[in-house]
């Protein structure tokens, strides 16, 4: 039995360890965490994209429905890093991905699989038809032009 009264250095001893514990294991979720973040855009990676398409495909043959995968793949990207530098394409990288993520069908989820390269996971979807119309949303969506001043 701890008495703070009597011995007011015992609680500082089990206290320190708790909180030195408590601070350990919210590191080790953090750095869980930035490894499965694209730390540019913050979108889920292709770790995580990975991982949560298996989930989404044992889900869907249980409950007896589809998943889709879209791919989307940004054309001439690098003739934009290679005349107006790397800080524009990766300003154009983040308007892409917050396009992305405000153009998602309810249930969807988007992740950066790397340099210009997208993926957008349809958990359920109602058919073949109904994931191309999505993904043709999508592609409708990123075609409008991009303007940034700076």
């Amino acid at each position: 039995m701890v008495v703070a009264g009597d011995t007011p250095l015992l609680l500082p001893l089990f206290a320190v360890p708790l909180v030195a514990l408590d601070s350990t294991l919210w590191i080790a979720r953090v750095r869980a965490e930035e490894q499965l973040r694209d730390p540019l855009t913050g979108l889920p990676n292709r770790q995580w994209l990975l991982e949560r398409t298996w989930t989404a495909l044992d889900e869907s043959e249980r409950a007896g429905t589809r998943t889709a995968l879209v791919l989307l793949d940004l054309d001439r990207f690098r003739s934009v890093n290679d005349t107006l530098g790397h800080l524009a394409g990766d300003r154009l990288l983040l308007q892409i991905a917050e396009r992305l993520r405000l153009a998602l069908p309810r249930g969807a989820e988007v992740a950066r699989l790397g340099g210009d390269e997208f993926a957008v996971l349809l958990p359920t979807t109602d058919s073949l038809t109904s994931a191309q119309r999505s993904a043709r949303v999508l592609v409708g969506d990123l075609g409008s032009p991009s303007t940034w001043t700076g």
